[in-house]
C-alpha cells in the first residue's frame, strides 16, 4: 500500500493478523485521503493519521521494514493538520491512475500468456 492514491480493500501492507485497529486503519485509508483534502476535516484526519501511524509503529516490530510508508504517512498527516491536504488531490488521483494502468497491463500479459499468444516454441 502506498500513502498516495486510492486502494482496493484487498490491498494489504502487512500480513494478516487479528489486530482490529490495524485492519480498520488500513481499510479506512481511502476515506482518510478524501477527508484530508478539506480544511477542517484535514486537521482531524491528519491527527488520526499521525496517531494511527504512531500506534502501529510503536506496537509492531515488523513495521520497521516499511519505514518509507510510515515516514510518508506521518508527513502527509502533518500537512493535513495544517489544512494543506488539498495539495494531495492531484498526486492522489495520479497515483491511482498509474496503479490502475499497471494492474491492467499485468492482467493483459497474464491473459495473453494463458492463451499462449506470443509464446514462441
Amino acid at each position: 500500500m502506498d500513502v498516495l492514491g486510492f486502494h482496493r480493500l484487498e490491498d494489504e501492507l502487512f500480513d494478516e493478523d487479528e489486530n482490529l485497529f490495524e485492519e480498520a486503519y488500513f481499510d479506512s485509508q481511502n476515506i482518510l485521503n478524501i477527508c484530508g483534502w478539506f480544511p477542517f476535516l484535514g486537521t482531524v484526519t491528519g491527527t488520526i493519521r499521525l496517531v494511527g501511524t504512531a500506534v502501529i509503529w510503536i506496537t509492531r516490530d515488523d513495521t520497521h521494514k516499511h519505514k518509507r510508508y510510515f515516514l510518508l504517512s506521518a508527513f502527509r498527516g502533518l500537512v493535513e493538520i495544517f489544512s494543506l491536504g488539498f495539495l494531495f488531490v492531484i498526486p492522489d488521483l495520479w497515483a491511482t491512475y498509474k496503479r490502475k494502468r499497471e494492474n491492467r497491463k499485468r492482467s493483459f500479459k497474464r491473459r495473453r500468456k494463458a492463451r499462449g499468444v506470443g509464446v514462441h516454441a
